[in-house]
């Protein structure tokens, strides 16, 4: 539904909700402006499921250990 704070307008269309419902779903789970969101998905149940840019930036992803053998 939103990529980089920018509305995939063909998804919503899928799945018929206007920008206006969209925001009022981000809203609802402490969103104030779509700019905040890096993605937000349709679940199957209806429900939107938002990852904020912030969130990101507090969480960043773990270094990977390379994995070998010893010796």
């Amino acid at each position: 539904m939103i990529k980089d704070g920018q509305t995939i307008r063909p998804n919503m269309r899928r799945e018929f909700i206007t920008e206006e419902e969209l925001k009022s779903m981000l809203r609802q789970q402490g969103v104030e402006d779509i700019s905040e969101v890096k993605k937000a998905y349709m679940e199957g149940d209806g429900q939107i499921s938002v990852i904020t840019k912030e969130k990101e930036k507090r969480c960043p992803k773990a270094p990977r250990q390379k994995t070998g053998q010893a010796g």
